[in-house]
């Protein structure tokens, strides 16, 4: 009997335990997801929350060098504006260039949302990003930090960049 009851109890603080893991990895990833927007950013709203997940997935295409899937984040019309460079205008412009920089280097991207406003079909959002590029064919990595400012504009149902400005603090 004695044996038994042990069983039980064992089993019992074993699901305890399991429970908790659960609900900690839970909050784990839900505590992660909002990571990627300053705590300011009202995620209760569908809009700003699409936007700042935008971010998330744009970081997703980054690692698996998914140029198509980057190219869709932006409108047919994006003008894209890089200190330095000459206005790149045109969702396949946008294609080109990362498929040129995903030849050369592995990439990962982290995106932080400091702000997002939504006026009805168009939005704006501002934020610090992170790039580190890898050389496929070894040498020194490059890393790039700076400052995005975007317009938005909801085409079809989904939230594209229309507009991008970026500098670098190099």
């Amino acid at each position: 009997m004695g044996n038994r009851k042990s069983s039980i109890s064992f089993f019992v603080l074993l699901v305890i335990g399991a429970s908790f893991l659960a609900f900690a990895a839970r909050f784990a990833y839900a505590f992660a997801q909002t990571q990627s927007a300053n705590r300011d950013v009202d995620l209760s709203n569908a809009d700003v929350a699409a936007i700042v997940q935008i971010a998330r997935d744009f970081s997703d295409a980054n690692k698996a060098e998914d140029v198509k899937r980057i190219a869709g984040f932006y409108s047919p019309e994006v003008i894209y504006m890089y200190q330095g460079m000459p206005n790149h205008v045109g969702r396949e412009v946008i294609a080109e260039m990362y498929q040129d920089f995903f030849s050369k280097y592995t990439a990962q991207v982290v995106v932080h949302v400091d702000e997002v406003k939504v006026c009805g079909d168009m939005a704006f959002d501002r934020a610090t990003f992170t790039v580190t590029g890898t050389p496929k064919l070894g040498g020194e990595g490059l890393v790039s930090k700076g400052r995005v400012l975007e317009i938005l504009r909801k085409e079809g149902g989904k939230w594209m960049s229309l507009r991008v400005m970026v500098n670098t603090e190099e």
